[in-house]
């Protein structure tokens, strides 16, 4: 979405990120090519209904939580777990869309900000005294927590090496 107007100073941005032109200052091809920009990213290919993600989950709903409905409704009797349950397994399932992908990106795998309070499989901490890195390696079903507490008592975790390489 951008809006294209003679008068910016009366357009009030929520959310901030739409684009403003000015009519008489911008050409219509640059609006054009500002749109051309974001198709060629695949996003229009991901979103919407008839987009990656709306096919994969149908496929998922019908391939994979319909034919085992009765497991799940035996863990209804705790709404919000077993919401949260059903969104983990859909997402694992989207995620095994992305297995044979080659290239990996950044901005993909780290999510910012960070949530303090959900330590995940993969979540980098450092140790206070020292501030030695360290990566979180224990299954996210030890992860979990009942109650407040996860469920184990260990964290498995592997120390990362810090080699100062600096960028030339």
């Amino acid at each position: 979405m951008v809006v294209f107007t003679g008068t910016p100073q009366n357009f009030e941005q929520d959310p901030s990120n739409i684009k403003t032109y000015k009519k008489g200052e911008v050409r219509y091809d640059e609006i054009f090519d500002y749109f051309f920009d974001i198709y060629n990213t695949g996003l229009t290919k991901i979103f919407g209904g008839r987009g990656t993600i709306e096919t994969e989950m149908l496929k998922i709903f019908w391939n994979n939580i319909f034919p085992s409905i009765d497991s799940w409704k035996l863990h209804a009797s705790n709404d919000k777990e077993t919401e949260k349950a059903l969104l983990r397994f859909t997402v694992n399932h989207l995620l095994e869309l992305l297995d044979d992908s080659g290239i990996c990106f950044p901005e993909e795998m780290y999510i910012l900000p960070l949530n303090p309070d959900h330590l995940k499989t993969g979540t980098i901490v450092s140790k206070k005294e020292t501030r030695e890195k360290y990566i979180v390696l224990s299954p996210s079903c030890d992860l979990a927590k009942h109650n407040g507490k996860f469920k184990t008592d260990r964290i498995l975790v592997c120390g990362i090496e810090n080699n100062n390489v600096s960028a030339q």
